[in-house]
């Protein structure tokens, strides 16, 4: 029985020298550091953007899908979009979009609020094929946005692409068939 412990022992100290010796033997991939990739894998937002030309390229990408004629979804122009939750990697408040909710036309306009108070309004575009939902402010300043749309009944999930680098954003609505403030 003893030489068993001591036979088991001396594997465990033997095979744990051996993986503090064997560092490259990792199958794990580098995250790329350099360039407009950050360590957490998502693209650095500061840097290397023009919001004149990403709104140049958001523009073309509706006026193209505005040509389809097709107008929207029904679901979508009927209730009003309440942000239950929202999470972005490096913002980690809970207070990130509080109060915030959204209600679409059938112009393929919207109004973005916070409670009472219009933040922005401009045009967007749901596309069923791919459930990929495009927001243009119509404030100059304000980049365009591309999300992935998902969901179930009145929950829908928003995550965002790296078109135009809303990558690291992720928006859980409540969609409610009454305004949740009286306007």
């Amino acid at each position: 029985m003893n030489r068993i412990i001591i036979l088991l022992i001396t594997c465990i100290l033997i095979w744990g020298q051996s993986c503090k010796n064997d560092k490259s033997a990792s199958n794990q991939p580098e995250i790329e550091t350099s360039g407009n990739v950050d360590t957490t894998g998502y693209y650095k937002l500061e840097e290397n953007r023009s919001v004149s030309s990403e709104r140049a390229i958001a523009t073309t990408m509706l006026n193209d899908l505005y040509k389809q004629n097709i107008p929207p979804l029904e679901y979508f122009t009927t209730r009003y979009f309440v942000v239950d939750e929202a999470h972005q990697v490096k913002d980690t408040t809970d207070a990130l979009m509080a109060g915030e909710w959204f209600v679409f036309s059938e112009d393929w306009t919207y109004r973005w609020y916070k409670k009472k108070e219009v933040l922005h309004s401009g045009k967007f575009y749901f596309s069923p094929e791919n459930n990929k939902m495009l927001f243009l402010s119509d404030q100059e300043d304000h980049f365009p946005t591309e999300w992935t749309v998902g969901g179930h009944d009145d929950v829908i999930i928003m995550i965002g692409t790296s078109t135009f680098r809303n990558n690291d954003t992720q928006i859980k609505l409540d969609a409610k068939t009454i305004s949740p403030y009286k306007l």
